[in-house]
């Protein structure tokens, strides 16, 4: 009895379950949403092996049946009334992204600088102003300044020339040592610039001068033979006690430096020996001249003059036209060799046209040969106190002695191969002065 009913029991249990699983298949083609809800997640029925002993196993069985029997009965009620569980889908995450926001450091703020208010004033309108038609107007060609200042050469030399021939004319050889004198106050103070003398220069200058100088004023004086003794003795007392003050003078401004240094010391010891060789060196030398006048007349001291002005002036015209090779780049870059030879043929030449042409009396065989002499000794020689006044100046950075002769430069720029031809043409003259 009890299996019939538990046969029974089990056979309705399996058709309540057979007819469940049809209903749940024909409602899942049927209804969407309700199968969705009901078959979304299926969920699986862990089968638990009956590990119970054999006598139990009956009674867990037909528990098991009971409870799925039930359950599947009031699902299919739910479903047949419309009801129901409905379970959602599983939705997915939604997966945000945090992103981070990085600030930018805070930049200063830009300086403003206030612009200058610039007031325009409107100008006046020009009126029209009607312009008759005159000659037409070239433009203005720019000349070659090596022309220019050849010309310029040319020009200064023949002014000096003929200024100092009516000079000469008027005062005949008393106007020799002023002039000279002059000269040499100009010649100094040039140098005395380049070289960056001081001051106290200027008092070795005037030693020199009253030791040379003086000579010649005393023999210009109207005085008797012992009046010109006790001139002599007299000068040259004043120019040794001047020369023992100024080293005296040295010596005390060196005691008297703040801050002795070898280089102090160096620097006044300088001084005074630059000063008194630069003014023995010009006085010595331009004291030629006065002599050259007094013993043999003005005529061979503007004779010699003529010869170096003329020898300067055309070593320059010919080098700037036919001048390639250079004489001496590294001391005077602008004198040529094509300049130096050429000047030199031409000042022989003019040297024995003019003696000839003066003493046309006189042997004509010793006027060329003085004439190729005092030619040779302006060309040759002479030249060479250009060379060094040039490299004094090339020393000390000077292009320059000073500008006071246009388009030569300075007195010292103009003179300083005559310094070199007096002493020659003296002595020349002293030593051929019976043939004359």
């Amino acid at each position: 009895m009890t299996g019939t009913s538990t046969m029974k029991h089990w056979t309705r249990s399996h058709v309540c379950t057979t007819m469940f699983v049809l209903l749940a298949l024909s409602y899942q083609f049927t209804s969407t949403d309700a199968a969705a809800g009901v078959f979304g997640t299926t969920q699986t029925t862990r089968v638990v092996r009956n590990t119970l002993p054999s006598t139990t196993t009956a009674t867990t069985a037909t528990t098991a049946t009971t409870i799925s029997s039930t359950t599947a009965e009031s699902t299919v009620m739910e479903l047949a009334r419309g009801g129901g569980s409905k379970k959602k889908r599983p939705t997915k995450k939604r997966v945000v992204k945090k992103t981070t926001t990085v600030k930018k450091p805070a930049t200063a703020a830009k300086k403003v600088v206030a612009k200058p208010v610039v007031v325009v004033k409107k100008q006046p309108v020009p009126q029209k102003v009607l312009v008759t038609a005159g000659p037409k107007k070239f433009p203005k060609r720019k000349l070659n300044p090596r022309f220019v200042n050849a010309v310029q050469r040319v020009v200064t030399s023949g002014v000096l020339l003929t200024g100092g021939f009516l000079y000469f004319s008027k005062f005949q050889r008393n106007g020799v040592l002023p002039m000279v004198v002059g000269l040499q106050f100009l010649m100094f103070s040039e140098l005395k610039g380049v070289l960056k003398l001081d001051n106290s220069s200027w008092w070795w200058f005037l030693t020199v001068l009253s030791g040379s100088e003086a000579r010649e004023l005393v023999k210009l004086m109207p005085l008797g033979e012992r009046g010109m003794r006790l001139a002599a003795a007299l000068k040259g007392t004043i120019t040794y006690f001047m020369a023992l003050l100024g080293g005296m003078a040295t010596l005390i401004s060196m005691e008297s430096e703040k801050q002795p240094s070898p280089m102090t010391f160096r620097n006044k010891i300088y001084h005074a020996a630059s000063s008194v060789i630069v003014a023995f060196t010009l006085i010595g030398f331009s004291s030629f001249w006065i002599a050259m006048a007094r013993d043999f007349g003005l005529f061979w001291l503007f004779y010699s003059i003529a010869l170096v002005a003329v020898n300067d002036t055309m070593a320059y015209l010919l080098g700037s036209l036919f001048g390639k090779k250079r004489l001496i780049p590294n001391i005077s870059p602008k004198k040529t060799v094509e300049g130096f030879v050429g000047a030199a043929i031409s000042s022989t030449m003019v040297s024995i046209i003019t003696l000839q042409s003066v003493f046309p009396e006189s042997d004509l065989h010793d006027m060329l040969k003085h004439g190729i002499a005092m030619g040779v000794f302006a060309s040759l020689f002479a030249p060479f106190g250009d060379f060094l006044a040039s490299a004094v100046k090339r020393a000390h950075g000077a292009e320059d002695y000073s500008n006071i002769v246009p388009g030569h430069g300075g007195i010292m720029d103009r003179v300083d191969s005559h310094l070199v031809m007096a002493p020659l043409a003296f002595y020349y003259l002293s030593v051929i002065e019976s043939t004359l």
